[in-house]
């Protein structure tokens, strides 16, 4: 006979990451539960038996996905397997929705009574409201992580539950101690590692720059940034410059893109939080970079330029009026969000200038961005998602 399991599908580091932290509150109030993983290092280190490795096909547009689809196949094969052979109490499928939603449907026509439960909800309510119809096929309880998302998918016929904010619980270190230091890295001859401070006069005042992670978009992204910085040290010589630096980027290849402006200090991957945590601002691409600026309660302005052909294909599927996480959230323009043609240098360095020149109107800002902090605090993501997974065990 079996020992009691459960079933864990990650495919990305980020989904990885997150249902590590929901199997150790699973141990916690399930000590003698198996989890039973496709996943990677993170559930791994976190207790988890990784029957299968997901690691290295993490993937993002058209051609990186057609290129994988042959492991992604074999893999939902290989799951199927696993399950019909292990018998888990519940599967557990976390983001990645263009992987899961597939898993999902295959699961429930296989185990017509197994519980599916799904951690990260897809942003069908952004784009694809369809994938709500599919959902409340095969997903016994959908896990949600921003509060509006459960009674939206509740209108579209899903059993859903909003069990917290998993990036809200990452960052709550940070959150706690205000004050941390980041270790910044060696640039190429003319940077330096600037100590960073308060926005306010006489102290160093620290921009924390987020040019993105994908080749594709640093060469779009990082001139536009590089120039904004020289037009910044041009107002304001007092603010000082550190960039995160994505994994497999590093000083030498953004160079190669745009200069490097003087006295820019950097980052390594894995230590943009510290650095967001005791920065004064941020100007970074829209992405998950801006909630953990806003969940850090630091002011930012919000900058996009994509292949136009691709940026119009996405604006054509989601149907919202804002392209950042913390204006979606607060249902309005609470941060300035400059994209495609808007994002020019000359626009990007007025609203920083604007920003370190008004005490006033970053206030404000602040004020709004830990609000929405508030609206998503609680007890934590991976405790709330451990219990419902449990009652359905």
């Amino acid at each position: 006979m079996n020992p009691p399991s459960v079933l864990f599908s990650c495919v990305e580091p980020s989904a990885d990451l997150h249902a590590s932290h929901v199997v150790r509150a699973l141990a916690a109030q399930e000590p003698d539960l198996r989890v039973l993983a496709a996943g990677g290092d993170f559930l791994e280190r976190a207790g988890a038996e990784v029957a299968l490795d997901t690691r290295g096909h993490a993937v993002m547009g058209l051609v990186e996905v057609v290129r994988h689809l042959g492991f992604f196949r074999q893999l939902r094969r290989r799951t199927l397997a696993l399950v019909r052979r292990a018998k888990p109490m519940a599967a557990v499928l976390v983001d990645a929705p263009g992987y899961h939603m597939r898993l999902g449907r295959s699961l429930r026509r296989a185990f017509p009574r197994l519980p599916i439960l799904y951690y990260i909800a897809p942003k069908a309510w952004a784009s694809r409201p369809g994938r709500a119809r599919a959902l409340a096929r095969f997903a016994t309880r959908l896990l949600c992580i921003f509060p509006f998302e459960e009674a939206w998918f509740r209108r579209q016929g899903v059993q859903a539950a909003y069990v917290g904010n998993p990036t809200l619980d990452e960052l709550r270190p940070h959150i706690v101690r205000r004050e941390t230091r980041f270790a910044a890295v060696d640039g190429p001859a003319g940077t330096e590692a600037r100590p960073a401070g308060p926005w306010g006069a006489g102290r160093a005042r620290t921009v924390a720059v987020f040019p993105g992670s994908r080749a594709a978009e640093l060469r779009r992204m990082w001139p536009l940034c590089a120039r904004t910085m020289d037009l910044l040290r041009g107002r304001l010589p007092d603010l000082a410059f550190t960039v995160a630096l994505a994994p497999e980027t590093d000083p030498v290849a953004l160079r190669r893109l745009a200069p490097i402006p003087e006295r820019t200090a950097f980052v390594a991957p894995g230590e943009s939080h510290a650095l967001l945590a005791q920065a004064a601002f941020a100007l970074a691409k829209s992405g998950t970079t801006t909630l953990e600026a806003a969940l850090l309660g630091k002011p930012m302005a919000v900058c996009y330029a994509g292949h136009p052909v691709s940026y119009h294909l996405v604006r054509m599927a989601i149907k919202l009026p804002y392209v950042s996480l913390p204006n979606i959230l607060l249902g309005r323009r609470a941060v300035t969000e400059l994209i495609q043609r808007e994002a020019m240098p000359e626009k990007l360095a007025e609203e920083v200038s604007l920003l370190a020149e008004s005490p006033e109107r970053y206030a404000v800002q602040r004020r709004d961005l830990l609000a929405l902090r508030d609206s998503l605090g609680g007890e934590s993501a991976a405790m709330r998602a451990a219990r419902e997974i449990a009652s359905r065990i």
